[in-house]
């Protein structure tokens, strides 16, 4: 199991690097998006909070994804240099959990990085109104349900440091 999971943080760690300039680009464009046509207060107002909150959403699990493969980094560095295996067999160990906790993330950013070019190819004009726009944040939000529910959460989630 934990040589499937450190395969698996392997394949996140090459993807990350592959997506992640065009991510970029994405989030660049949802910030700077204008609708087409009339909108309401209401609906301004929504855009703008969401905006912000995908942008944050991105930026979060990007930092999350960034510490969970240095935790793989420094363990495999330990393995190398100091010939010592005790460090990266405790990094296997966890590496499973890790590995499901990292494609939640890495599919949510993936999934709006994919949509957003497929939806609004580069070099085309962008052309779409207020309501279809707003299903479309609606839908990336969803994505990031662990924080949407940290946040409407009476009592805050418990914070778990891996060591």
């Amino acid at each position: 199991e934990g040589a499937f999971g450190w395969r698996g943080l392997l394949y996140y760690k090459w993807a990350m690097q592959d997506f992640w300039p065009g991510v970029m680009g994405v989030l660049r464009e949802i910030k700077e998006i204008i609708p087409q046509g009339a909108i309401s207060e209401q609906q301004r107002a929504y855009l703008v909070n969401a905006k912000r909150q995908i942008i944050e959403m991105v930026r979060d699990n990007n930092q999350h994804i960034s510490k969970v493969l240095d935790v793989y980094d420094d363990s495999f560095s330990e393995l190398i240099a100091s010939n010592s295996p005790a460090t990266f067999r405790a990094f296997l160990l966890s590496a499973s959990p890790m590995f499901l906790d990292l494609g939640e993330k890495l599919g949510a950013i993936s999934h709006i990085a994919s949509f957003w070019r497929h939806r609004f190819p580069q070099g085309q004009p962008v052309l779409i109104d207020a309501e279809e726009l707003s299903i479309i944040f609606q839908d990336f939000t969803s994505g990031f349900a662990e924080r949407v529910r940290a946040q409407a959460a009476p009592i805050p989630q418990p914070k778990f440091v891996q060591v």
